[in-house]
């Protein structure tokens, strides 16, 4: 029987890999790999198939080798980095993407992922600094303004906490969550009449709230 070449197993692992099969993937990879161990785009293929099923040891030992391989490959510095941080490996974690950051230096998506680290391990100045940066060229980036207003309010800075808290609203005004934090720092800068709008705005959406009634009250 004819023998599928290592190039066609890729192809279709990577397309099961794109239509989310990940165990089908894995086993085309893993096909592939006997043949030939070396193969960076198997190995990268089998990291992120692994990954994704939550077989992290296996992903890890594929991006391991991969970079031993490619020390500048930004897939495995990437997909790595996630596994760290899934097993709250911040430090490490943190490491791979600053690697990767060299090679790329705005993708807005791992600086979001370092600064969400840097806030975990209370490394605050260089978390706010990552978010930052981002908005410096993208000045809508929900996921930096969360993250930032997010940091300002656990540093108990209120009044900014506000702002950024604000400008995450203009994604979704409804924002039952974000409603009831902004109505609350209001109400702890004595701004009262400004949280009584956010806490009745929240009750809107959720008539029964127990922190917009609670807030109101």
């Amino acid at each position: 029987q004819h023998q599928p070449s290592v190039i066609d197993l890729s192809k279709k692992a990577r397309q099961k890999l794109r239509s989310r099969r990940y165990a089908e993937a894995r086993s085309l990879f893993a096909q592939g790999l006997e043949r030939e161990p070396e193969n960076p785009y198997l190995l990268s293929g089998m990291g992120d198939a692994c990954r994704e099923i939550g077989d992290f040891d296996e992903a890890e030992r594929c991006y391991c080798n991969l970079l031993d391989i490619d020390p500048k490959n930004l897939f495995a510095l990437r997909g790595l980095g996630d596994i760290y941080k899934k097993q709250n490996r911040h430090q490490e974690a943190v490491q791979l993407w600053d690697r990767y950051l060299v090679l790329r230096p705005q993708d807005k998506f791992v600086m979001t992922r370092i600064a969400d680290s840097c806030k975990i391990l209370a490394q605050f100045e260089r978390a706010e600094q990552v978010y930052r940066q981002i908005l410096q060229y993208s000045p809508g980036d929900r996921f930096a303004l969360t993250g930032l207003a997010d940091l300002q309010h656990r540093l108990g800075k209120d009044a900014e906490a506000i702002d950024t808290y604000e400008k995450v609203l203009k994604f979704d005004e409804n924002e039952l969550h974000i409603l009831t934090i902004v109505g609350k720092l209001c109400w702890r800068i004595s701004d009262f009449e400004r949280a009584e709008g956010y806490f009745r705005r929240a009750l809107q959406v959720d008539p029964k709230n127990p922190y917009a009634l609670y807030g109101l009250g």
